[in-house]
């Protein structure tokens, strides 16, 4: 049934639920699914525990963090519970752990007729020790018995959640992150060997202003203090263990000593617990000159498009949305072989895949394509075209999201 076709069928509310609404992949897919649903169709609101600079309104309650702590878990709740009661919505769509565990159970005991959740990956690995992990396991499975539907992100992904038992293969629809292709590519009337400027989403300068596209970006080497002929290999992600930066830094390291990319420069980009601990290890390491730590950025774009090679160290990853955005900007990718990257770099064709943890595995990886600039621009084509597929798209993904709604919809004769 097609709900846009009838102007007779009645308008479904959704409250989508989220631990917080900060920078990173969660938060804009989150924001890309909001926006991007027919409003003529559903009518949408945001819970969240924190936000930062978005004009979508939101309901706020401070007390949903992602740290566990019983009497703050126990009053957002209720918080939640009493803002559902309220609303009384059709669709509870939750998001990462904590908000999806308390979520849920809010939305089943406030009387919700259909419960989604999307889990953004999942903590079965990489984060916590192994009783913990257990713990968490468990909780999962218990609350995966009120949940309708689980969102994965991959169909790798959706293969972990079945493994772990968290649900019948039937419960999981695996549904890709989508990026909004315009932000990292020139149009298509601009070839990227073309000096045309075109506005630019993020970045320094004012909404509107344009860049030069198809040129090595001199000026932002430049104010990198890096010259322009050399090459510049790079990560993007939050400095936390599970991205494991340290490996990154390890197998910098490696390749400096080898003299033939001994000027070579490993940007990092990205905050949170580790950097001062990671930039302790860059000057033990001995690499202190070629490692530079770029604290969080706005102008993704613009650092995405001075590197030669992306690469993701992760022990665990859902998807990671960052890879798709270097391989939009047809950048070769190196990557560990783990969670739903595998989905997204196929192995030797659009990247390398190396196992999690292995720091010589990852330098020499690297170091083939930087002994092979032909393959890896071949590779960055590839990947590039692999990443401009609708599935992979915002439009993309919240048409199969408003399609698992009206699944729902219709199973549940509600709306």
């Amino acid at each position: 049934m097609n709900p846009t076709a009838t102007g007779k069928m009645k308008r479904i509310k959704v409250i989508h639920i989220i631990t917080r609404l900060d920078r990173g992949g969660v938060t804009e897919d989150t924001l890309l699914t909001v926006k991007g649903l027919n409003r003529k169709r559903y009518g949408v609101k945001i819970i969240t525990g924190s936000f930062t600079g978005t004009e979508i309104e939101v309901t706020l309650i401070p007390e949903m963090k992602r740290v566990i702590n019983p009497f703050l878990d126990i009053l957002t709740l209720f918080k939640l519970y009493c803002n559902i009661k309220r609303e009384r919505p059709v669709i509870v769509h939750t998001h990462t752990s904590k908000a999806g565990f308390l979520g849920r159970w809010a939305a089943k005991l406030a009387g919700v007729p259909i419960i989604i959740h999307t889990p953004h990956g999942h903590i079965f690995y990489g984060y916590f020790p192994f009783l913990v992990t257990k713990f968490f396991i468990l909780l999962e499975k218990f609350t995966g018995f009120i949940t309708d539907y689980i969102i994965t992100l991959t169909e790798r992904g959706k293969e972990e959640y079945v493994r772990y038992r968290i649900g019948p293969p039937a419960k999981f629809i695996p549904i890709y992150s989508g990026i909004e292709k315009r932000k990292f590519a020139p149009p298509p009337t601009s070839p990227l060997s073309s000096l045309t400027s075109y506005p630019l989403p993020w970045g320094r300068g004012r909404e509107g202003e344009g860049r030069k596209w198809g040129r090595l970006n001199r000026e932002e080497k430049k104010e990198l203090g890096i010259p322009s002929e050399v090459k510049i290999v790079g990560t993007i992600g939050r400095l936390e263990p599970v991205k494991g930066h340290s490996y990154f830094l390890k197998a910098a390291k490696l390749i400096i000593a080898d003299l033939r990319f001994q000027e070579t420069r490993f940007l990092l980009a990205g905050s949170g617990s580790l950097r001062k601990k990671l930039e302790r290890e860059a000057i033990s390491l001995g690499i202190k000159e070629n490692v530079l730590f770029l604290g969080w950025r706005e102008d993704i774009v613009e650092i995405l498009d001075i590197l030669d090679i992306f690469v993701l160290p992760s022990l665990n990853e859902g998807m990671a949305r960052v890879i798709l955005e270097a391989m939009l900007m047809a950048k070769p990718v190196v990557a560990s072989n783990v969670g739903g990257i595998p989905d997204i770099v196929e192995d030797e064709k659009t990247g390398l895949l190396v196992p999690p943890g292995d720091f010589k595995g990852l330098s020499e990886a690297i170091i083939k394509l930087l002994k092979e600039p032909e393959q890896a621009r071949e590779m960055g084509r590839r990947g590039k075209e692999k990443a401009e597929k609708e599935e992979f798209t915002a439009d993309g993904m919240v048409k199969k999201i408003e399609k698992l709604y009206e699944r729902a919809i219709n199973e549940k004769r509600v709306g």
